[in-house]
């Protein structure tokens, strides 16, 4: 059997609630696919064979050693490719960006070994929001989007490894692994 993951950060109810509050500023936005559960990724791996999971948890919890506890608050908006043609609109890292960079490389040093390709695309710390089909113009918007812009801060003392089930209605996460850091 074969499963898409990803290694995560999961944020607080408190972090989430706020977040889906901050979208209702937004325009309706034609087309648009807001996300259920939110997420920091650090690693995409793509479709994984069951037999490759020990070696993954393996390589996963010695790299949850290596880091510390952190605060990490919530940035600004944020899209990709970007805000003229935005196919996903994100909020970004402010407090914890050095933090959360670290435990992307992190991963990324444990699970090379493992045949999972290093991203040759700086890491860019994000929480997808919203995917847009057709992309759209969002200059107009994300300036009043903004408000209200301070997010609670709150600690980050862990990772997952989760599963993302693609569906018709959107994806479901579940953790399979959560990897504690060093106190």
């Amino acid at each position: 059997m074969r499963r898409r993951l990803f290694v995560g950060l999961t944020l607080p109810d408190k972090a989430q609630s706020s977040l889906f509050e901050s979208q209702r500023s937004w325009p309706h936005l034609p087309g648009a696919r807001f996300a259920r559960e939110l997420h920091l990724t650090l690693k995409f791996l793509g479709n994984v064979a069951d037999s490759d999971m020990q070696g993954i948890v393996a390589a996963l919890e010695s790299a949850a050693v290596a880091l510390r506890p952190f605060a990490l608050s919530i940035g600004g908006l944020g899209c990709f490719p970007n805000a003229r043609r935005a196919s996903v609109v994100w909020r970004g890292v402010d407090q914890g960006f050095r933090e959360i960079s670290e435990a992307a490389a992190q991963v990324e040093r444990a699970l090379e070994p493992l045949g999972f390709a290093r991203e040759t695309r700086p890491y860019t710390p994000h929480i997808t929001l919203a995917r847009l089909r057709p992309p759209l113009d969002a200059r107009s918007w994300m300036p009043k989007a903004e408000c209200p812009p301070a997010f609670p801060s709150f600690q980050i003392d862990q990772f997952h490894l989760i599963q993302s089930d693609l569906r018709p209605d959107g994806a479901r996460y579940t953790s399979l692994h959560r990897f504690l850091f060093a106190a």
